[in-house]
């Protein structure tokens, strides 16, 4: 083909066909920031929306961790008082053990009408005070108690009177 257009036409049509190629490469080129800018953005949402999650996951496991560190100090507690009574418990005195030996050495006829427990640093003191109906019996008495303890002190008013006899006896159990 033979162009035989003048020359203003000619650079009229070479200057619209570079203004088509710069419009065709300005719309390129706003898509492609378009498309990059939303790309970025994307990106950028995605990774705050990563990091709020790790941010709640880390909160969530301080939470729990808090709650166990909690835990821990009840169960330290719990532990120590745990300790203090179970060493309460081996320090004390066996009641049932202490009252069932005064019990089988009571000889017939003696009874307790009061008895008081006290502890004196590692001995426990026992107060009995009692009836015997005569001195023979509170003797004997006196004879079983020291079979189970090892001190065993009637007071000096218990053996006064011969019948009827009100006695008191402190027992020292270690």
């Amino acid at each position: 083909m033979i162009n035989l257009l003048p020359l203003e036409q000619k650079a009229r049509i070479k200057q619209e066909k570079r203004l088509k190629i710069v419009f065709v490469l300005a719309v390129f080129l706003a898509v492609f920031s378009v498309f990059l800018f939303l790309s970025l953005y994307l990106v950028k949402e995605m990774a705050v929306g990563g990091i709020k999650e790790e941010s709640q996951a880390l909160s969530e496991e301080r939470r729990k961790f808090e709650g166990v560190l909690e835990m821990e100090e009840n169960i330290e507690e719990f532990n120590e008082m745990v300790s203090q009574i179970d060493s309460l418990y081996k320090k004390s005195l066996d009641v049932t053990q202490t009252l069932e030996e005064i019990y089988l050495s009571l000889p017939l006829g003696v009874y307790i009408e009061k008895m008081e427990m006290e502890r004196e640093g590692e001995t426990e003191k026992v107060l009995l005070l009692g009836y015997s109906p005569d001195w023979k019996a509170l003797t004997l008495l006196e004879e079983k108690l020291k079979e189970s303890f090892s001190e065993v002190r009637f007071s000096s008013h218990s053996w006064a009177q011969v019948e009827d006899i009100n006695f008191s006896v402190e027992i020292k159990i270690q």
